[in-house]
């Protein structure tokens, strides 16, 4: 009932005929509460969503514009709004309408509450507030994620991600491993803090390895342009890095520097495959292999990083990998306590 009331009575202030006394009782109402500052954006949003009604009487003609704007001036700090949960809603959210005398404006009205469940993104925009999202990752499970601002996440396994917008900026932890394709937003820059590292983006596509038991963070750019920074360093240091540049992170020496070479298949984990069509030297196919499987290999002797691989392997287990890849040259791989390693007779 005191629901009906009060959309009754924003109907009426949307429609210019509340008294000035009515006005600030409705006013000082939606400034108590952030639930009654959010029916009022919805109200406000849905009245302005009808206007394409077609409709047979005349209807008061209502200034949002201004309602809007009053009601912001009203509201001095940002509220917390929670995020919704990422599951499909199965109902549309219903509001009782009361009875009005221009039922068509009404039903316009009625309809569009199917809308509403947009509208949470579009008001936590404009008030600069929290729209939190938080993904964890098992052993052996990946995930594709987008996030509330429409960018895509491929999640790695053992991994963590936090994402949350304020004050114009969309924000992400990482811990572990994720490739980003960030949606283009000019004004409003996507970062994401991983260790000791904080990278910064508009809108490209590129991969971040942060695993906290491992002592460097790197960051390979697919697409676009990305600013990467270390900022826990006693010496901060900044690097840009563009297509098929990487930069990495050493935590030992505190060192931020673009890499020599590009991390080779830095995102193949993503794809479940790894490619090589022409002979490449082992010494970029086992840290893609390593990569990929998340296990450690070692070589008997630095000649066997010199040995040529040509072929692909997804969908095998890590044993499987490493038997393709020895069975194309002189060695041969054991499991180990730490990982595995490959023997043999190296290649000049």
């Amino acid at each position: 009932m005191e629901q009906d009331l009060q959309l009754e009575t924003i109907g009426k202030y949307l429609s210019g005929n509340l008294s000035e006394a009515e006005e600030k009782v409705l006013l000082d109402w939606v400034d108590a509460d952030p639930a009654n500052q959010e029916l009022f954006a919805e109200m406000v949003q849905l009245w302005d969503l009808t206007e394409t009604y077609e409709e047979t009487e005349p209807v008061f003609q209502a200034n949002t514009a201004v309602a809007w704007n009053k009601v912001q001036s009203r509201i001095a700090e940002p509220t917390v709004v929670p995020a919704p949960k990422l599951e499909p809603v199965q109902e549309p959210k219903v509001v009782s309408l009361p009875a009005r005398r221009n039922a068509l404006r009404w039903m316009g009205i009625a309809a569009s509450l199917v809308l509403l469940l947009s509208v949470g993104w579009w008001w936590s925009h404009s008030k600069g507030i929290y729209r939190e999202v938080a993904v964890n990752t098992g052993k052996s499970e990946r995930q594709e994620l987008i996030l509330p601002d429409k960018s895509k996440v491929w999640l790695n396994q053992n991994s963590k991600l936090e994402y949350a917008y304020r004050d114009g900026i969309r924000k992400v932890t990482l811990s572990g491993e994720a490739f980003f394709d960030v949606s283009k937003d000019a004004e409003h820059p996507f970062v994401i803090s991983s260790g000791a590292v904080e990278t910064t983006v508009l809108g490209t596509s590129f991969n971040v390895r942060a695993y906290p038991g491992e002592e460097k963070v790197e960051v390979t750019v697919k697409t676009g342009r990305v600013e990467v920074a270390s900022t826990k360093a006693a010496k901060p240091q900044k690097v840009v890095l563009l297509p098929n540049d990487s930069g990495v992170f050493n935590a030992e020496s505190q060192e931020l520097e673009k890499a020599e070479t590009s991390i080779a298949k830095a995102d193949s984990w993503k794809e479940g495959s790894v490619v090589y069509d022409q002979d490449t030297p082992l010494s970029e196919v086992l840290p893609t292999v390593e990569r990929f499987y998340n296990i450690k290999i070692e070589v008997s002797d630095p000649a066997i990083y010199n040995c040529p691989f040509k072929g692909r392997f997804g969908g095998a287990s890590a044993e499987e990998a490493l038997l393709i890849i020895t069975s194309t040259n002189s060695t041969k791989h054991v499991k180990t306590a730490e990982g595995y390693l490959i023997s043999g007779k190296g290649c000049q």
